[in-house]
């Protein structure tokens, strides 16, 4: 027998899971999902190379070239109007706004997404709905 079948009343579940677990299941979640990339090269042309998107920083600054963090660089996106930014945040930019990174507040009766970890971290400080077990 390769498997032994456990029963349900063998299941234990984390008690202490929490705020910051919840963000870690998510930022798991949304690193793992893939995405082409469509940043266009010099000629105009996309890179369509498919990438995690907790990949995407090191290919932006090693296939793309960004990689002094205090210069300044223009979105090469295709299809993007959202000017020059310096290297963080054009990477912040390619997540929030490429990439549609959303971050759930996972609390019932709240629903609030955001665009940043930091700011549903902020959220969930403060959420004036209940929490489904953990800190809050």
């Amino acid at each position: 027998i390769l498997f032994k079948r456990r029963a349900m009343d063998d299941i234990q579940y984390n008690p202490n899971f929490g705020d910051e677990e919840y963000v870690g299941v998510i930022a798991y979640g949304i690193d793992s999902i893939s995405h082409a990339c469509h940043w266009l090269d010099g000629g105009g042309n996309p890179c369509n190379q498919v990438l995690k998107a907790r990949d995407f920083n090191v290919h932006l600054r090693t296939t793309h070239g960004l990689a002094a963090q205090s210069q300044s660089y223009p979105c090469r996106w295709y299809g993007c109007l959202g000017g020059v930014m310096t290297r963080p945040g054009l990477e912040r930019h390619v997540h929030e706004v490429h990439l549609a990174s959303r971050w759930p507040c996972n609390r019932v009766g709240c629903g609030q997404e955001f665009t940043r970890k930091q700011t549903l971290k902020d959220h969930l400080s403060g959420c004036p709905h209940p929490g489904n077990g953990g800190n809050n």
